[in-house]
């Protein structure tokens, strides 16, 4: 968790940070693939949320929610 530059709190995951001891995957792979496949998918579903919110049948920006890389 940090604060935002707006005095909030938000949070990501602790995979993506320095804080965790690399993912086995990552090791084995020598530098050769910094990312897991799961979490390029999670990023594939994230950017498809972030798409749609925008999107409203009329043109209009709609306003969805999207909360740990899936749409709700």
């Amino acid at each position: 968790m940090f604060a935002d530059g707006s005095g909030g709190v938000r949070s990501l995951p602790a995979s993506w940070t320095s804080e965790m001891a690399p993912d086995p995957y990552v090791a084995m792979s020598a530098g050769r693939s910094i990312f897991r496949v799961v979490d390029l998918v999670d990023l594939v579903e994230l950017v498809r949320c972030l798409e749609l919110r925008g999107q409203g049948e009329d043109g209009e920006a709609e306003q969805g929610a999207v909360s740990g890389g899936f749409c709700r």
